[in-house]
């Protein structure tokens, strides 16, 4: 394992340094063994978990349980990791005042590093550790998941001199998934609404057992809204249900203050992104900004916000997120459709029940929010924008973080952290990750967590596909893990129970696992995830580049962000005319100074090298 010695940014080497735990371990050339070496490791975290469960990470109650409950190696070594993490928001100030005094940790989570340097810098650098003869030693499920997976390997690993290196270690996912999404008021449709074929009013509603059922169906012909065409269906709906509730302070529909998705959402119905994108082949590198379909988009956006469906004051909500578009009203029930999180599907935000607040006048009394598919494009444009499977909007993919191992671990115990690490990645790992301890685990550990919350059987149980405890010899069909209820209702305790925050982490065993939310819930996840998208892909390319590359890349990349915050407005409301062959010759001319196609060149190269 080559190590090259310099000194600056120290940042990258902590965070591999901590979890190099000691392990005792066969020696082998350029592998430090483990023998007799320290397994106490420092580590990182760029964001901090829960405080009001627990003072810091190691005292997680996974974590309690591969510290102070497992060995690791052939020498039977208990790792110990002493955890830090900024204060909300001070992330990247940390991370560069520990940069700048060499004061950094064995183990450090590089996401908000590599805003202002690249993992080839630090290894350059001797700050970050070549990992790659560790990994082929002591990591095989790491390295099975990366070898079954080719695309995902090439974002993981680092091409440096030729040669494929592992420098980073990377938390994993076994499928893609969706914490958000576009959002819509089934209910309105259900009272407002009528079939579009026979104009009959459509039933449906809560049953005693508050389970939702109605008899919706879009144009498209699907019980779900599909295309563009159903959107417009549904618009004027929301415009209707607006009046007919008497809220002259609400909207049809929501969306961010620069008039896009920065992620991509709407914009890939059309095949692009506003932005730097990687194109459906997943091999291609474009710019949407400067695209016809991305003016087709506009053109949308345009027909609806002058028809009165979209919130006439969207460009004035410069700080909120994405996915938190005004989200006041949106709680109070005054909006038809935005983007945003799984926690309003169903009935999650009908505050009526025990719960009064004047100020919602009852807008959310009896909702039902229903999530809503990436949405087809089949009439607008050329053909070759039409009837395109999005695939560059947010989604969670295979992969989301990573963790360098730092030059001050190089003398520690690093096959046994390593092997600690890899255990997560195994199939019986993964569930301390995806669920927690299981009743086994927990009375092994008496975790003071899991006590204080009467999770004495354990973060999750086995059943049948109904839902019956499963009883070994007795049970038949597929034998499925659940969570325990207590979990499974507590958002929050749910995120504590297991491993959330440290690499190595897999997720993803869901195929086996059996859920009791309601059916509105899983079919709207199913909605989300109806399209695959290649976001997190695109983002490796950005993380490989490094020097001029990477500082002009950002250049571009600001400066083309604040154009289209600047004119994407203006073309929306109609203040510049996106209809106009003059109007958009000149955004064109204007946008492509910013050295576009400069930009998007190097992040090719560096994609291709990945």
């Amino acid at each position: 394992m080559s190590l090259k010695r310099s000194g600056k940014l120290l940042l990258v080497a902590l965070v591999a340094a901590t979890f190099l735990t000691s392990c005792g371990g066969t020696t082998s050339e350029g592998v430090n063994s483990g023998s007799n070496k320290s397994a106490d490791f420092t580590y990182f975290l760029s964001t901090g978990d829960d405080t009001s469960y627990y003072s810091s990470f190691e005292k997680n109650p996974t974590m309690n349980f591969l510290l102070n409950h497992k060995t690791w190696g052939d020498n039977n070594a208990k790792v110990s990791v002493a955890f830090s993490s900024p204060a909300t928001g001070d992330a990247s100030k940390v991370i560069s005042t520990m940069i700048g005094s060499g004061d950094y940790t064995d183990i450090m989570d590089v996401n908000y590093y590599k805003s202002i340097g690249t993992i080839q810098d630090l290894y350059d650098q001797g700050i970050a550790l070549d990992l790659t003869d560790y990994v082929d030693k002591y990591m095989p499920n790491y390295k099975k998941w990366l070898d079954d997976r080719p695309l995902y390997k090439k974002l993981c690993t680092s091409k440096i001199d030729g040669e494929t290196k592992n420098i980073e270690l990377w938390d994993v996912n076994d499928t893609n998934n969706s914490w958000g999404g576009f959002c819509y008021r089934r209910d309105w449709l259900v009272k407002y609404g009528t079939n579009p074929t026979t104009n009959a009013a459509f039933t449906g509603g809560y049953d005693a057992n508050k389970v939702w059922t109605d008899d919706v169906v879009f144009p498209s012909g699907e019980t779900d809204p599909k295309t563009f065409a159903d959107w417009e269906w549904m618009l004027p709906i929301f415009k209707k249900a607006l009046a007919g509730e008497g809220i002259s302070d609400g909207y049809c529909m929501s969306i961010p203050y620069g008039g896009y998705y920065g992620t991509g959402d709407l914009a890939a119905s059309f095949g692009v992104a506003p932005m730097f994108y990687l194109k459906d082949d997943n091999k291609t590198i474009g710019f949407g900004g400067n695209t016809s379909a991305f003016r087709e988009y506009l053109k949308l956006m345009n027909k609806w916000y002058k028809a009165g469906y979209i919130d006439t004051k969207f460009a004035e909500h410069t700080s909120d997120m994405f996915y938190q578009v005004d989200s006041t009203k949106v709680h109070q029930g005054k909006v038809g459709m935005w983007y945003g999180t799984l926690a309003a599907f169903n009935d999650g935000l009908d505050i009526s029940e025990g719960k009064p607040n004047s100020a919602t006048d009852g807008y959310t009394n009896g909702i039902c929010v229903f999530g809503a598919k990436q949405p087809i494009n089949t009439t607008l444009g050329t053909s070759d924008i039409q009837n395109v499977n999005p695939v560059s909007f947010y989604q969670i993919g295979l992969t989301n973080s990573s963790v360098v191992v730092t030059n001050k671990a190089q003398d520690k115990d690093l096959p046994a952290l390593l092997r600690m690490f890899d255990y997560m990645y195994s199939d019986e790992g993964v569930m301390l990750c995806s669920a927690g301890l299981s009743k086994e685990e927990e009375e092994e550990t008496q975790d003071p967590l899991y006590i204080k919350n009467g999770l004495t059987n354990g973060a999750y149980h086995y059943v049948d596909s109904t839902g019956a405890d499963w009883v070994e010899g007795t049970s038949t069909g597929k034998k499925l893990w659940t969570l325990d209820a207590k979990i499974a209702e507590n958002d929050s305790l749910q995120g504590v129970v297991k491993n959330n925050r440290t690499i190595g982490r897999r997720l993803g065993p869901y195929n086996g696992s059996y859920t009791n939310r309601p059916a509105v819930f899983t079919r709207s996840l199913a909605q989300w995830d109806y399209f695959t998208s290649n976001f997190y892909l695109f983002y490796g390319a950005t993380g490989k580049l490094s020097g001029d590359a990477a500082v002009n890349y950002t250049k571009v990349n600001t400066q083309a962000t604040d154009f289209l915050n600047k004119w994407c407005p203006k073309m929306i409301t109609g203040e510049a005319d996106i209809n106009n062959d003059s109007t958009w010759n000149g955004y064109l001319a204007a946008i492509n100074k910013y050295k576009i196609t400069d930009a998007t060149t190097a992040l090719q190269t560096a994609y291709d090298n990945m």
